[in-house]
C-alpha cells in the first residue's frame, strides 16, 4: 500500500462515535503503511446534500425545467459545476482507494453522504452513455463500505428481523468503485490492516467492481474490527431501531465492513 492515495469520505456528526474511531484507525494504519490519506469530513464541511440549480454556474439548458442529471452533465463538460463538487471530484480522481465511513440510517446512507454521491458522481465524471458498468470512468479504483449498524449480524441475515443486508446494500454498491476488503484485525495484540481481493459480486455503473464480505465486531468490540477506543460501558440496548438513533455512541454498535 505504500505510496497509494486513499480518500476517506466520512459521514458522522459525533467525534466521539464508533465511526470516528474506525476512521481514526484507518487513517493511522494506512499512514503508517506509507499511504497518503485524505479525509472528507462531510459534517465538518457542512457539505450541501441537496442537488439544486445552485450546483451550476451560468444559464441552464432549460431555465424553466431543471433536469438535474442533464444539467450536471453539461455543466461538467463546460467546467461549470460548483466549487464544492469539483473539489470532491478531484479527490476521487486522485485516489487509488476510497473508503466510505458511515452509520446505516434507515437501511441506507445518511442524507449527507447520499447527497455527496448524487452531486459528485455525475455523468461525464463517473460514467457516460456508453461508458458505464464495465466501462465506467472510475474503473480500476477500489472502494470499501465501512459502516456501523444498531444490531447484530444475525439481524441482517436472510432470516433476520431486518432482512438480508445484501439486498438493500445493492443500490449503494452500484455507486461504488472496484472493491477490496480493507478491514482492521487483531493479530498478536496489535491492530493490523487486512486487505484482500474479494469474489466479484456485481459491476457498478461507475465501473468500480463491487464484492461483498462482512466483517463484524459484535457490539463494537469484537475481534475483526479493532478500534483505538471501545464504546462506553453498559449493557446493549433492548430492542432495535433502524434509524439514526441506532448509531448513537452510547448504544451498542456493530461495525461492519462490506465492500
Amino acid at each position: 500500500m505504500a505510496g497509494k492515495k486513499v480518500l476517506i469520505v466520512y459521514a458522522h456528526q459525533d467525534p466521539g462515535s464508533f465511526n470516528a474511531a474506525l476512521k481514526k484507525v484507518a487513517v493511522d494504519e494506512l499512514s503508517r503503511q506509507g499511504c497518503l490519506v485524505t479525509v472528507t469530513d462531510l459534517y465538518a464541511l457542512d457539505f450541501e446534500p441537496r442537488a439544486t440549480r445552485k450546483d451550476f454556474t451560468g444559464a441552464l439548458s432549460d431555465p424553466e425545467h431543471c433536469n438535474y442529471g442533464l444539467e450536471a452533465f453539461r455543466a461538467y463538460q463546460r467546467e461549470a459545476l460548483s466549487r464544492d463538487i469539483t473539489a470532491e471530484q478531484e479527490k476521487v480522481r486522485e485516489a487509488d482507494l476510497v473508503i466510505f465511513q458511515f452509520p446505516l440510517y434507515w437501511y441506507s446512507l445518511p442524507a449527507v453522504l447520499k447527497g455527496w454521491m448524487d452531486r459528485v458522481l455525475c455523468q461525464g465524471f463517473a460514467f457516460d452513455f456508453p461508458g458505464f458498468f464495465e466501462s465506467g470512468f472510475l474503473k480500476g479504483k477500489r472502494a470499501v463500505l465501512s459502516f456501523t449498524t444498531g444490531g447484530s449480524a444475525e439481524m441482517y441475515s436472510k432470516t433476520g428481523i431486518s432482512g438480508d443486508i445484501r439486498c438493500y446494500l445493492w443500490p449503494i454498491q452500484n455507486s461504488e468503485p472496484q472493491s477490496t476488503c480493507s478491514g482492521h484485525r487483531r493479530k498478536g495484540g496489535r491492530t493490523t490492516a487486512a486487505a484482500e481481493l474479494l469474489p466479484r459480486a456485481e459491476v457498478a455503473s461507475t465501473g468500480w467492481t463491487a464484492g461483498m464480505a462482512p466483517s463484524t465486531a459484535g457490539n463494537g468490540a469484537g475481534a475483526l474490527l479493532a478500534v483505538s477506543q471501545t464504546p462506553p460501558p453498559g449493557p446493549p440496548r433492548a430492542g432495535h431501531s433502524p434509524g439514526p438513533a441506532a448509531s448513537h455512541p452510547h448504544s451498542a454498535e456493530t461495525g461492519t465492513c462490506w465492500v
